[in-house]
C-alpha cells in the first residue's frame, strides 16, 4: 500500500486509514474525546467506530463541530431561547452553564485545517461553491442507511442528515456528498447572504 497523509485520507474518506488511525489512538480514547465535544449517544469502543457503526443525532454532531469552530470551547446547546407568559411577560430561563475548554485552541485549529481539505480537494468539494472557507466532513454509514454532511464556517455550524425513519437503506450510490451536502450548501448560502467572508484565524502555537 502507498503511504498517504492523514489529511488526504480524511479528505477522500479512505476507510482503511480511518480504521488504522483509530487503532493507533485507541477506540476508548476516541469515544471519550467525542463525549467531551457533546456526543452523548453510546459509542462502542472498537475499530468499527471509524466506519459509522454507531448512531448519533444531528444535534450532537452540530454541537461537536461548533466546538471545533469555537476554538475548542464547548458551549451547552440551547433549544429554547425565550419563553413568554400571558401578556407577553418573559419567564426567566435557568442559568446556562459557562462554556468550558475541551481542547487547546491550536489543536482545534489543526482539526479545522484538516477538515477544510475535505472541501478543498475531497468528498465535500461541492461546498467550494459557497465562496468562503468551510470545514466539514461527509459521512456514509453501513448500507447507506444514514448519510451526512456536517460542517461550519467561522460563524455557523450545520449538520445535515438524510435517511429513513425505519433505518432502511437509501440505495446504491447514496452518499453524504450526494444526498446531504446539497442541503448544507443551500442552507449555508442563505445563512451567509449578508455576512462578510472571513477565514479561520490561526492561533499562537
Amino acid at each position: 500500500q502507498t503511504p498517504a497523509r492523514l489529511r488526504e485520507a480524511l479528505a477522500h474518506s479512505v476507510n482503511v486509514a480511518a480504521v488504522w488511525s483509530i487503532g493507533q489512538l485507541g477506540p476508548s480514547n476516541v469515544a471519550a474525546f467525542a463525549s467531551s465535544l457533546g456526543i452523548q449517544s453510546k459509542l462502542g469502543t472498537d475499530l468499527s467506530l471509524a466506519l459509522g457503526s454507531y448512531e448519533v443525532t444531528p444535534g450532537e454532531m452540530a454541537t461537536a463541530y461548533a466546538t471545533l469552530a469555537a476554538g475548542g470551547m464547548f458551549d451547552e446547546p440551547r433549544l429554547i431561547l425565550k419563553i413568554a407568559g400571558p401578556g407577553g411577560a418573559e419567564i426567566p430561563l435557568p442559568a446556562r452553564p459557562p462554556a468550558r475548554r475541551v481542547m487547546e485552541e491550536a489543536e482545534a485549529y489543526v482539526l479545522t485545517s484538516v477538515l477544510t481539505s475535505v472541501v478543498q480537494t475531497g468528498t465535500g468539494k461541492a461546498a467550494r461553491s459557497l465562496g468562503r472557507p468551510i470545514a466539514g466532513k461527509t459521512g456514509t454509514s453501513n448500507q447507506s442507511k444514514d448519510v451526512w454532511f456536517v460542517g461550519y464556517s467561522t460563524e455557523i455550524a450545520c449538520a445535515v442528515w438524510t435517511g429513513y425513519d425505519d433505518a432502511a437503506p437509501l440505495g446504491y450510490g447514496e452518499t453524504g456528498a450526494i444526498s446531504a451536502l446539497p442541503a448544507f450548501i443551500d442552507f449555508m448560502k442563505k445563512a451567509h447572504a449578508d455576512r462578510p467572508i472571513t477565514d479561520f484565524a490561526a492561533p499562537r502555537g
